[in-house]
């Protein structure tokens, strides 16, 4: 097919002059922007007769939705062997976690907090940067082993539904009146914003406490999982930051 084709130099003028001044969007276009690089002679685009500047879009897609689909995958891949990634958002990269003392008491204690859902993280990256008025805000990414390996080196505490347990948990930690056994890990669904107002009838004595599980099972809810020792987080690498940009409410 390409025995009969013109060679590159004599096809060069009228590639240049069909391009003019308008600027090139092409997939991956740094790999054949360097052959014409070639053709030319130059280390300038096309010598003096090519100024427009080269759009990749294989760069922008992924600047602007690559890391989620590369984490996901990652995260896919993951499955198959003893790791899962975890994300946390803020308005700093955490690329050295530390337990900080809490100013206000949260559901699993206090901790460093993280989920397997790369989409809440986001959420709460952004409601951070709002709160604190920040420009910026980040996802940052983790990699961890999984639960059934962490329990054999780890005391973890795992809650596999919205049950009773969980619930007299929840409340007693957000009360500041937990005082039974620590954990190095708990991990957990998050009472997010979408069941505070059943968590609220509840505390407040509005809704019994079977009523309150029956609704709260009927939710789709995000995961958390908390970091609760210095030996835990020791099990917690960082791979990687995804910068988001604060949109103001």
């Amino acid at each position: 097919m390409l025995s009969t084709a013109p060679s590159a130099k004599s096809a060069l003028p009228s590639f240049l002059g069909f391009v003019g001044k308008s600027i090139i969007v092409a997939h991956n276009a740094n790999f054949d922007i360097n052959f014409l690089y070639d053709v030319c002679g130059s280390a300038k685009p096309f010598g003096n007769e090519f100024t427009s500047r080269p759009i990749d879009k294989a760069r922008l897609i992924y600047k602007y939705i690559g890391y989620r689909l590369i984490y996901m995958l990652r995260q896919k891949t993951n499955r198959r062997v003893n790791r899962m990634q975890l994300y946390h958002g803020s308005d700093v990269v955490v690329k050295k976690p530390i337990l900080l003392s809490q100013q206000r008491t949260l559901d699993f204690g206090a901790g460093f907090y993280t989920t397997t859902n790369y989409e809440q993280a986001e959420v709460f990256a952004k409601k951070v940067g709002n709160r604190r008025e920040s420009d910026k805000c980040f996802v940052s990414v983790y990699e961890v082993e999984k639960l059934n390996v962490l329990k054999k080196e780890l005391s973890v505490l795992e809650f596999t539904e919205t049950n009773e347990a969980w619930l007299d948990f929840v409340f007693e930690n957000r009360a500041g009146k937990y005082t039974g056994k620590s954990y190095d890990i708990i991990y957990g669904a998050v009472a997010n914003d979408t069941i505070y107002r059943v968590l609220t009838a509840y505390e407040e004595g509005i809704v019994p406490k079977s009523e309150c599980i029956r609704q709260l099972k009927v939710r789709k809810l995000y995961n958390q999982m908390t970091f609760a020792s210095e030996k835990a987080l020791g099990f917690l690498k960082f791979i990687n930051q995804v910068e988001l940009v604060v949109g103001r409410f």
